[in-house]
């Protein structure tokens, strides 16, 4: 098993919260407002999760979680 293989398991609760807004791909603004923080404050929970994560941005962090825990995007047809 590789490090930090269960990342999102080690995650806050609010990181959680952040965790899953990057999933959405929201932005840093849209992700402050709909949590009531500061983008600085919010910041700070991404690079906690970064860090936890061993991932250098969001872009990554969306790549490692979809292939870690074999999350797939479905469509309704």
């Amino acid at each position: 098993m590789q490090a930090n293989q269960h990342f999102l398991l080690e995650l806050t609760s609010r990181e959680q919260d952040v965790a899953a807004l990057i999933m959405q791909g929201k932005s840093n603004a849209a992700m402050a407002a709909e949590l009531f923080i500061s983008v600085s404050t919010l910041k700070t929970h991404i690079s906690r999760i970064l860090k936890k994560a061993d991932c250098v941005n969001q872009k990554e962090f969306i790549a490692k979680s979809l292939k870690t825990h074999n999350l797939q995007f479905t469509t309704d047809n």
